[in-house]
């Protein structure tokens, strides 16, 4: 039965009920499918010319379906599907069969029309954002394993792609928080023995858990190395050769000497 309301049309299968499109996809309620969307009739030529991948006439097929049909080809959507049902394992072998050449394709024509593509994913994803994130957070899971892997060998093998996003990520609000947090959690597990006399200009370094040294900024800077870790907290004690040598290279005159306890 076609319903007409100012060439605006509400359609429903001749067969008791066809699929109802919302957006990409069907609708039903209690097994029965419905029209729910009030679909506009419009010729292949006007959705050629606004690039449309489907179009309505209104009228039925020559198997009596009342549905859209595919732009490209003027193909009825309810008999592709009801074709695809009775010769799936035949369409399935023959897609294996043609992998290589279907690949190629698949390539060409993403390569072709980047920029129409990227628009339309962004507005797909944007439109199914609540069913996206659950097929993630299903992929996650159910890929956890061989994830962390990629995620772990991929770190390994960009690590100046890997520091630009973190520099990158620290300066944002949340990042900044992230690493005040970080830094204080961190810092609990460090002691504070200071073994020479804070200066101006100076920076505390550790060259182990408790004990620190005090000395120039520009030099702490200089020499890449973790607080955290302790072959790197050595660096700068190993440029020196001991820490008496170290000691005696950071010896601050009296007016240059700061009494507080800490920066």
């Amino acid at each position: 039965m076609i319903s007409y309301q100012n060439n605006l049309i509400i359609s429903y299968s001749p067969k008791g009920g066809v699929f109802a499109r919302t957006g990409n996809f069907s609708s039903h309620a209690c097994g029965a499918f419905l029209w729910e969307d009030i679909m506009e009739i419009i010729t292949r030529e006007e959705a050629k010319t606004k690039k449309l991948k489907r179009y309505f006439t209104g009228k039925p097929c020559v198997q009596g379906h009342v549905s859209e049909r595919y732009t490209r080809n003027n193909y009825c959507i309810e008999c592709s599907i009801e074709y695809y049902q009775l010769n799936k394992e035949r369409i399935r072998q023959h897609n294996f069969e043609n992998r290589e050449y279907r690949n190629e394709y698949g390539k060409r024509y993403h390569a072709e029309n980047k920029e129409s593509r990227a628009i339309i994913n962004k507005q797909w994803r944007l439109k199914n954002k609540e069913h996206l994130a659950r097929y993630m957070r299903k992929w996650q899971l159910e890929n956890a394993e061989s994830l962390a892997e990629y995620n772990h060998n991929w770190r390994n093998n960009n690590h100046e792609a890997v520091r630009t996003r973190e520099r990158l990520y620290s300066q944002t609000p949340e990042g900044k928080i992230i690493n005040k947090r970080t830094c204080l959690r961190r810092h609990r597990n460090l002691g504070f023995n200071p073994l020479n006399k804070k200066f101006k200009g100076s920076v505390g370094h550790h060259i182990n858990q408790d004990d620190v040294v005090y000395i120039p900024r520009e030099i702490h800077l200089r020499h890449y190395h973790g607080t955290y870790t302790e072959q790197h907290r050595k660096e700068i004690l190993d440029f020196y050769g001991s820490l008496e040598n170290m000691l005696n290279n950071f010896v601050p005159l009296p007016n240059e000497i700061i009494d507080e306890e800490n920066d």
